[in-house]
């Protein structure tokens, strides 16, 4: 198959020898992700065996640092391999009603410890979808856990809602919380990597639940407001109901 060159000489999107690139890239991130991490975690391993057999050692704000940022490193390592790898998917057909039930039940301990009063709405005509289910899962829990960062501005009364409905040929599924609202400044890059405005965040988590969605053929999207009292941010997926035709692929653009 020969190349396919636009006027200016460059490839296009479909041209064999970018695809070929692409595919040398994503290993090569997942190569390198991984081999840094695995010293890393032997590292904290070793880090905490010391801290168990030299108490004292605990007590330095300089080992406590050290074990601070050796946790972001591993979870930043993490984010990377999971936003590199959130294209391969092994789709199955998915009860959407369950499948919702059980992502709550996972988040409802850790939202009730930061006081937070979380909801699962869903109507009963939900159909079912083709998904891969540790994918969309972890999609939603960067969702809520977002929104739960999102919350932090409020001392009380923090809402969270996780909300689905069925309309024509698509479903959708909304994060709401009642936090402050995305600025106006940072609406235009919230969902690209690297990109956060919180002190320690990796600025992966949208992206990677951007990513999975649009690889299963949907739209990650938002609306928020600053204006009070009405504050919040709903996050919206949007998925086709039925057959996910392109495992695994890019979207159709």
């Amino acid at each position: 198959m020969s190349k396919e060159i636009d006027p200016n000489g460059s490839c296009r999107q479909n041209c064999p020898a970018l695809r070929q690139l692409n595919l040398h890239y994503h290993y090569f991130v997942s190569k390198l992700s991984h081999e840094i991490r695995n010293p890393l975690t032997l590292v904290y391993s070793s880090l905490q065996l010391m801290e168990k057999e030299q108490p004292l050692i605990g007590t330095s704000h300089l080992w406590t640092q050290i074990k601070y940022d050796l946790e972001d490193t591993l979870r930043l390592l993490a984010d990377l391999s999971s936003l590199n790898n959130s294209g391969t998917l092994q789709p199955e057909p998915l009860d959407l009603q369950k499948f919702l039930g059980e992502t709550a039940a996972s988040c409802r301990s850790f939202l009730q410890q930061h006081k937070i009063f979380f909801t699962l709405q869903t109507g009963a005509d939900l159909p079912m979808i083709s998904a891969d289910r540790r994918r969309l899962k972890e999609a939603l829990l960067n969702l809520i856990h977002n929104a739960a960062d999102a919350l932090s501005c409020k001392e009380e009364n923090r809402r969270l809602i996780l909300a689905a409905a069925a309309c024509r040929d698509f479903v959708q599924i909304h994060v709401r919380d009642n936090g402050c609202g995305i600025p106006t400044e940072y609406r235009s890059s919230i969902l690209e990597p690297f990109v956060t405005h919180k002190p320690n965040g990796t600025g992966l988590g949208l992206a990677i639940a951007k990513s999975i969605v649009s690889h299963h053929g949907g739209a990650l999207s938002f609306t928020t407001s600053t204006d009070i009292p009405e504050t919040f941010t709903d996050f919206c997926i949007t998925l086709p109901a039925g057959v996910l035709h392109s495992e695994g692929k890019e979207p159709a653009q």
